[in-house]
């Protein structure tokens, strides 16, 4: 409904952006849906498999995988909260601000009109928080303006649930591969001490290990390095689905971003519509935060893992094992990366960057 009505607010600076803000967005929704409904199987298998990698490794001194696994866990829904509640505020502040207005000064709103005939024609005329075609003639008394006040922001109410249950798939994913590249920097680490545990040997120095502990180790190693390899399988999959999907979030976040920003500052403090625009505008700063914010996290993480292997105790290994670990460091000199459109990272950097560029474009219009 926000498309069609660019035909009514293009004459008018704020009503453009402010349906550009909002058509923005349920169009975004509307492509989530579709990826997720194009790939909801490739995904529900990365889960189960990520799920069920987690705890191939036994806990040993500080390394605690599940541990690791809860931590990362609750970061993840914590930003999750964050967002529903920012999401969710966007369209209740929305009608509550309407409702508190519908209530306490309907009377600046009533237009009464004396006809020819002289006979009278009612029409209450406050605006819906939101462009859209309604079923009945709203505005001909204040009960029925209050009725489609429910009407008209229960759709955004909805919307907001989908976006953020997209939105956290996503991020739930990376959250869930970071911790796993940080269990795989303790398995790395642990190698000998577990093999040692597992055989029931003590941990007394030597030059060289026994035949049965250098194959127990070199066994360790190849499930670690299979491990890492699941990982950087998981990381491709995830590339396919949600690079371009990403991109479209980043464009769609500057022009957002811009929009919301121009709103902020067109509407007084004091206003009923502030709060709503307010919250708006850090709900979609908070949206692209979060995937570059975990995008960040998975690269910063996987960068560890060669010096996680350095930090083992292999001097006495046998020379297969160090090569293994040469093989493996020199490998992850590549950063993990997940992208927006396979050309740009998902990192904390990339975020100021697009709150620059929303900036300036704001500046540039603010300034016309």
């Amino acid at each position: 409904m926000e498309l069609l009505a660019f035909r009514f607010t293009y004459h008018r600076l704020d009503e453009l952006m402010k349906n550009i803000s909002v058509g923005g967005t349920h169009t975004l929704a509307a492509i989530k849906i579709f990826v997720w409904y194009r790939n909801r199987k490739v995904i529900l298998t990365m889960m189960k498999t990520l799920q069920e990698k987690a705890t191939a490794y036994e806990a040993i001194d500080d390394f605690e995988p599940t541990k690791l696994v809860n931590e990362e866990k609750s970061v993840k829904d914590f930003t999750t909260r964050m967002f529903l509640f920012l999401g969710a505020s966007v369209s209740v502040t929305a009608y509550v601000a309407a409702m508190w207005a519908l209530l306490t000064d309907y009377e600046r709103y009533e237009k009464i009109t004396i006809m020819p005939d002289n006979s009278t024609s009612y029409r209450y005329t406050q605006k819906l928080p939101y462009y859209m075609q309604m079923p009945f003639v709203y505005y001909s008394s204040k009960s029925r303006f209050a009725i489609s006040l429910i009407y008209n922001c229960f759709p955004s109410f909805h919307f907001a649930w989908i976006i953020i249950g997209i939105d956290t798939i996503f991020t739930s994913l990376v959250s869930y591969t970071s911790a796993h590249l940080q269990i795989l920097q303790g398995a790395f680490r642990t190698i000998r001490p577990r093999c040692l545990c597992k055989l029931g040997m003590s941990t007394i120095p030597v030059l060289h290990d026994s035949e049965e502990l250098s194959k127990t180790m070199m066994q360790e190693m190849t499930n670690c390095v299979t491990h890492l390899q699941l990982i950087f399988r998981t990381c491709e999959q995830i590339e396919n689905i949600f690079t371009y999907l990403t991109l479209i979030q980043v464009l769609s976040s500057q022009i957002l971003i811009c929009a919301c920003l121009y709103m902020v500052s067109a509407i007084p403090i004091t206003s009923k519509a502030f709060a709503t625009e307010l919250i708006y505008l850090i709900a979609i700063e908070m949206q692209i935060g979060l995937y570059c914010f975990f995008g960040n996290r998975v690269t910063l993480t996987g960068e560890n893992i060669p010096l996680a292997l350095y930090e083992g105790d292999w001097l006495s290994s046998n020379k297969s094992f160090k090569k293994s670990m040469l093989i493996t460091m020199t490998r992850m000199r590549r950063p993990i990366y997940l992208t927006m459109g396979k050309f740009s990272p998902l990192t904390l950097a990339t975020f100021v960057t697009i709150g620059r560029a929303s900036y300036s474009f704001f500046a540039v219009i603010k300034n016309k």
